[in-house]
């Protein structure tokens, strides 16, 4: 019986740990999704097409600019971004 019932503590306190983290997910999801909608909407446009896969490369070749131009751009816009969630997000130790 106790055996059993250290058991089901140990399966209760699981399904809490992961009920905790699919809630943290989904609030920094939702955060980076406000922070994604503060940014410029060329910004938004060019992190967007970088999130769904698009290379430096595929970048450069759609906006007729050199690679290297999209990866200052997008340094750019990863520390506006950056900025954006620093100031919606608490960072706990």
């Amino acid at each position: 019986m106790k055996d059993s019932r250290e058991f089901l503590i140990r399966d209760v306190e699981q399904l809490l740990e992961e009920d905790d983290v699919k809630e943290a997910v989904a609030d920094v999801m939702a955060k980076l999704d406000e922070a994604i909608s503060g940014l410029a909407p060329q910004s938004r446009a060019l992190i967007t097409r970088f999130f769904d896969g698009a290379t430096y490369d595929q970048l450069a070749q759609e906006h007729g600019v050199p690679a290297a131009e999209i990866e200052t751009w997008m340094n750019r816009v990863k520390r506006e971004l950056a900025q954006q969630l620093r100031s919606k997000c608490l960072v706990k130790h």
